[in-house]
C-alpha cells in the first residue's frame, strides 16, 4: 500500500491474518478502502517508523508532510486513531 519494496516478513504477517480470519470467519482488518485498511492496522500496531514512511512512494495518500496520519471518517463516520486498540483484545473479542 505504501509503495515500498518488501520481503517475506510481510508474507508472514499476511499469513497470520489469513489464519485468524479462517479461524473466526471474519476479517481482522475489515476496511472499506485502502485508507481505512491502513487506519485499522495503525489502530492496533501504531504508526510505521518514520524511516519506513520516508521511503514510501505513496506516503502522501496516508500521511501529511509532517508524517502524521491523515485521519478520515469511514462511511459510518468512524475515525480511527493510531494505538487506540490492543491486538490481544481485538483477537479475543
Amino acid at each position: 500500500m505504501l509503495g515500498i519494496p518488501y520481503n517475506s516478513a510481510i508474507d508472514m504477517w499476511s499469513f497470520g491474518c489469513i489464519l485468524y480470519e479462517l479461524s473466526v470467519g471474519y476479517p481482522l482488518f475489515p476496511g472499506e478502502d485502502e485508507k481505512e485498511h491502513m487506519a485499522l492496522m495503525m489502530e492496533v500496531k501504531g504508526m510505521p517508523p518514520r524511516s519506513v514512511l520516508a521511503r514510501a512512494t505513496r506516503r502522501r495518500v496516508f500521511y501529511d508532510d509532517d508524517y502524521q496520519p491523515i485521519l478520515v471518517p469511514n462511511s459510518k463516520g468512524k475515525i480511527r486513531t493510531p494505538n487506540s486498540k490492543n491486538l490481544a483484545t481485538l483477537i479475543n473479542s
